[in-house]
């Protein structure tokens, strides 16, 4: 089902297209494309997250989630590339007992101090959990970034841990020119579909989760 749980923003969807005419192939520097420094933190580039400080931006987010999926004190939480943890905070900060995973060894080694400990290197594939373990399992703008010969066995490996309550933020394009502008954006979006070619891929394989698409770039707007 698609829900709305994070705002859009048809403004930063703007900012970014009109930016992408300004992307070079020296800002996808190695460092860049293994989710470091670059990635995250080199305010030179505009692509990435250049300055990812935690804001509590996510706060309001969370208190949906946890009302929409009535999760309680003491639920486990499991986020899925969370990079520095500052959804998976907020998961925290009501109770909530809270599992990162992310492959950045950036992002892990500086998340958020609060729950540094609880934030795993390496991805799903590398941990071990038992059947129906986690009462909640989400993902923001990971999909996208796996590898398409591993989606298939991520997304049954999310079903085989969960206790059906998976959520996923995708970033995607509404059709080509979107699609070719997301990738362009950022070189490590390596799966490219629309909405609809999410839903059907799901439909497909039986997979059964929430989501939200998150439109990167809007053509029209270029001049």
């Amino acid at each position: 089902m698609e829900l709305k749980f994070f705002k859009a923003s048809t403004r930063a969807a703007s900012e970014r297209t009109q930016l992408c005419k300004e992307v070079t192939p020296e800002m996808f520097s190695e460092d860049y494309m293994n989710f470091g420094y670059d990635y995250f933190d080199n305010e030179k580039y505009f692509v990435g997250y250049h300055g990812y400080n935690y804001d509590g931006r996510f706060r309001k987010t969370t208190e949906k989630m946890v009302e929409y999926y009535n999760l309680e004190k003491g639920s486990k939480i499991l986020e899925i590339g969370c990079a520095k943890g500052y959804l998976l905070v907020e998961f925290y900060y009501v109770g909530m007992d809270v599992y990162g995973i992310d492959l950045s060894e950036y992002a892990v080694n500086h998340a958020h101090s609060d729950i540094k400990n609880k934030i795993k290197l390496g991805r799903l594939f590398d941990m071990e959990f038992d059947d129906n373990y986690f009462d909640f399992i989400l993902s923001k703008e990971l999909l996208p970034h796996l590898q398409k010969d591993e989606l298939l066995q991520f997304l049954a490996e999310t079903q085989r841990i969960s206790k059906g309550r998976i959520f996923h933020m995708i970033q995607c394009g509404r059709n080509e020119k979107e699609l070719e502008l997301m990738k362009k954006w950022d070189h490590t979006h390596q799966i490219l579909m629309t909405p609809l070619q999410w839903i059907q891929f799901f439909n497909k394989h039986n997979y059964n989760c929430d989501y939200q698409f998150k439109i990167l770039a809007i053509p029209e707007v270029i001049k």
